[in-house]
């Protein structure tokens, strides 16, 4: 069952324009730290609104993956921890540290969830 938690934005339409205004932000595979510690579990970075973001809740959702989600605020610079992770502030960012896997996407990351862990 999947876990929504943490804090959410509240102006939904700005949050959404702010999220489709983004541009294809491609597949990394990080085997750095989170690779280390296969403990990690599932983390979706995800902003409230983004309709790519909850594509991604869905299928993690369908699929019976358990997943905590860190959410994330509107602004690109207010977004140091996304950056952190994955190299760059797009999201959806999906953090998978039981493989050692970061990827950004939403048509990346559902590929991977219904190939790898549904």
């Amino acid at each position: 069952m999947a876990s929504r938690n943490g804090s959410r934005g509240t102006d939904d339409d700005a949050a959404e324009q702010e999220c489709a205004a983004l541009g294809p932000t491609g597949v990394q595979i990080s085997l750095g730290r989170r690779a280390q510690r296969p403990d990690m579990g599932i983390e979706l970075y995800a902003l409230d609104g983004c309709p790519y973001c909850e594509k991604v809740h869905d299928a993690l959702s369908e699929a019976g993956v358990d997943y905590e989600t860190q959410w994330v605020d509107a602004l690109h610079s207010d977004r140091n921890e996304v950056k952190r992770v994955s190299g760059q502030r797009g999201v959806p960012v999906l953090v998978d540290g039981d493989r050692g896997v970061t990827m950004a996407e939403s048509e990346n990351i559902l590929r991977y969830v219904d190939q790898t862990l549904a």
